[in-house]
């Protein structure tokens, strides 16, 4: 079996503009006939905001800095796909799943730029811009999780979550709105110390980091007593994966 590598990272772009938002319809590829915001894949080794930034400027030429761009949503994204063939290599993108099928799996970074200023997208070989009025959304021309999370994104709300899907039809989805989101748990403690903070902040911490989850008691998120220093070792370690993480993206080969 071929070597596993990290999950691909998209990055999706939402541009905004006096009541409409920028949609563009694919000519080719995976999302051949439908539509989405301004969606690609962050190049290894990439800041995902500058890929973000990037893949609008690609996609449709529009040139949004990167400090434009405010990350509203991380989610995971799972496909099952049909089986190998005896004996075939597993692609390194893929992973085991339960029997009988494969998984592919990604992660999807969610932007939003709010824009007052006449932009002119242009059309591509790949994909065909167009403005559409917020309250028109096409949702059933895009993947089917769009209509979940579409509105409540552009209402304002930051978002995690993940979805499962089976070919183009979303089987299983968990989401929920956070206060903020938080990469990195540790940026803007005192002196980096997660025990100098009062309990109210470790657990608004702990659910902008995905560490507690709703409809999830606090004592099965952090075992077991979910007193301040079991949530502590739990964002603790949370922090550790997100430094593998960026370990691994900026430095893998």
């Amino acid at each position: 079996m071929a070597a596993r590598r990290m999950r691909p990272i998209l990055s999706q772009v939402i541009v905004v503009r006096e009541g409409s938002v920028l949609l563009v319809r694919w000519k080719t590829g995976e999302f051949k006939g439908r539509k989405t915001a301004l969606l690609g894949l962050v190049s290894q080794g990439e800041e995902i905001v500058d890929g973000a930034a990037r893949i609008a400027k690609e996609s449709v030429g529009l040139d949004l800095q990167p400090e434009r761009l405010s990350l509203r949503a991380i989610f995971s994204m799972r496909d099952a796909i049909d089986p190998p063939e005896p004996d075939a290599e597993v692609p390194s993108t893929h992973e085991e799943g339960e029997i009988g099928f494969v998984e592919y799996s990604e992660h999807e970074f969610l932007y939003e730029a709010t824009v007052n200023e006449l932009l002119d997208p242009q059309e591509t070989s790949i994909v065909v811009p167009e403005w559409v009025p917020i309250d028109e959304i096409p949702y059933d021309q895009m993947p089917e999780d769009d209509r979940e999370w579409y509105p409540r994104v552009l209402s304002g709300e930051h978002m995690l979550g993940s979805f499962q899907f089976e070919k183009e039809t979303c089987t299983k989805s968990q989401y929920w709105s956070v206060p903020r989101i938080v990469q990195d748990v540790l940026a803007g403690t005192p002196n980096g110390r997660l025990d100098e903070l009062k309990i109210s902040e470790v657990k608004e911490l702990a659910v902008c980091s995905g560490v507690k989850v709703p409809s999830v008691g606090w004592r099965t998120c952090a075992p077991p007593l979910a007193s301040k220093p079991d949530i502590i070792r739990k964002l603790e370690a949370k922090d550790v994966e997100y430094q593998n993480w960026r370990d691994a993206w900026f430095h893998s080969s």
